[in-house]
């Protein structure tokens, strides 16, 4: 497999094969698009991930949340093959990429800041990201939409900011203005992102019936009741000063407006944190192996593993394959009898618990055999051992036989992969008394096939001469 890279520094996947024809070698480059990939990125979480190969002068790709991307090294001979992760605004780790699958290797950590909408202002909902299906991301070039930046598009949206100074301002939602973010820390307080200071107010408790406007200052154990922040279940955020709450200064609900703490009988409004991006700040990141490929999950902490659906490619416009599912089950059994020429009954073979399941689901076809119980009795007169063959187990729970196979339809129906198959054949026990071994040989014409073939000889050669 060769990997380059085009315009854009999309990604081009070649085959390359070497033919020796004669006294020349031929170096034959093909499409890889029916083969599957070395390796195969899959994005499971809810943020953005940006990876390239450690040491690798190409510059780190972007892969959007749920979706996924064939991968091949841009430098093979830089060894170990490791590939750097990040998520925009965190830690960069690097990870170690072998065809031996793992449980969990690391994980990426994020810093992960909040807004502070104004709930009523926001008529499309708060700005968190939808879920996507995993989706292939082709080798044409494309820049990734993020979500927030498509939501900024109403005027009406109002978040607390500061934009410049100490003093908190309601305005507009600007997906680009860090001012606006905030964390929200441990023990309750809320930290300006940008200012690293805190939301307080800028004295002591406001008298009864006035207001007092937001502000940031350092941070203070003396001031442990202006700086301590809930967010309630009927959606105020209130401090420690009982029956106050954020609101806006004259109830006035536009861009620039002062955010004030102002009593609660005011019906202040009400006021929610929403995260930046989703998740909860690490994505974990695992391998595992589908056939000949490598798979890297990068999977959120708390989410787990999200189900991968089919990759939008070549295939997208078909209509889904009808799926199917045969089920055969016999309790009973069946019975086999064995006869010879006389005719004389020599072997009974029992075979009881008979079940097959056929399931096709879309390219995936999955067979699975089992039988329950297997039994050859000996039907000879005045045999010495009734019973052949049967099973070493004794509870019914175990099965004599099992088979299981999963075959995958891959690259347009020119690649079959199995990616599981299982066979398990319990203990036997067999006996065999030299009655039936000598009916059973006359059975099978053993001895007459090597009288015939010792009676063979190769025909003489004749030459005639004539004058």
């Amino acid at each position: 497999v060769v990997s380059m890279r085009g315009r854009h520094g999309r990604k081009i996947f070649l085959q390359c094969t070497v033919v020796l024809q004669k006294c020349s070698y031929h170096v034959v480059f093909t499409d890889f698009n029916d083969l599957p990939f070395p390796y195969r990125i899959e994005n499971h979480s809810r943020v953005c991930v940006e990876y390239r190969q450690t040491e690798s002068p190409c510059s780190m790709a972007q892969l959007d949340p749920g979706s996924w991307v064939g991968y091949h090294w841009d430098e093979p001979a830089l060894k170990p093959h490791a590939l750097d992760f990040q998520v925009t605004g965190g830690e960069k780790q690097t990870v170690k990429i072998t065809p031996k699958p793992y449980t969990h290797l690391t994980a990426l950590v994020y810093e992960n800041a909040v807004y502070l909408t104004l709930v009523d202002t926001w008529e499309g909902g708060a700005p968190v990201m939808k879920d996507m299906p995993i989706t292939h991301l082709d080798n044409s070039a494309f820049r990734s939409v993020r979500v927030d930046e498509r939501l900024a598009q109403s005027s009406s949206r109002l978040v607390l900011d500061v934009p410049q100074g100490h003093q908190v301002l309601i305005k507009q939602y600007n997906p680009h203005s860090i001012t606006q973010l905030w964390q929200v820390t441990a023990t309750g307080q809320l930290m300006h992102f940008k200012t690293k200071l805190y939301l307080d107010i800028p004295g002591r408790a406001p008298n009864p019936g006035t207001y007092a406007s937001l502000t940031l200052k350092e941070l203070d154990d003396k001031r442990h009741i202006t700086q301590t922040w809930t967010f309630q279940d009927n959606g105020h955020l209130t401090c420690l000063i009982p029956n106050m709450a954020v609101s806006v200064r004259n109830g006035l609900f536009h861009d620039g407006s002062d955010a004030v703490l102002d009593m609660m009988s005011k019906s202040p409004p009400q006021i929610k944190s929403h995260k930046r991006r989703p998740g909860v700040g690490a994505v974990l990141i695992k391998t595992a192996l589908d056939g000949p490929t490598v798979v890297v999950k990068l999977v959120d902490a708390h989410e787990g593993e999200r189900a991968v659906y089919r990759s939008s490619g070549s295939e997208v416009n078909k209509p889904p394959p009808t799926p199917f599912q045969l089920q055969v089950k016999m309790l009973g059994g069946i019975g086999l009898s064995v006869m010879n020429h006389v005719p004389e009954e020599i072997l009974y073979l029992s075979l009881g618990g008979l079940a097959l399941d056929i399931e096709k689901a879309g390219d995936k076809l999955t067979v699975v055999f089992d039988l329950a119980m297997l039994q050859a009795d000996n039907q000879c007169r005045e045999a010495l051992v009734p019973v052949v063959l049967y099973p070493c187990t004794t509870t019914l729970a175990d099965s004599a036989c099992h088979v299981r196979v999963v075959r995958e339809v891959r690259g347009d129906g020119k690649l079959v992969v199995y990616p599981e198959i299982q066979a398990f054949l319990a203990d036997f026990s067999t006996q065999v008394d030299e009655v039936l071994l000598l009916k059973l040989i006359q059975f099978f014409e053993i001895a007459n096939d090597a009288q015939k073939k010792a009676n063979r000889t190769k025909p003489e050669t004749e030459f005639k001469l004539t004058n």
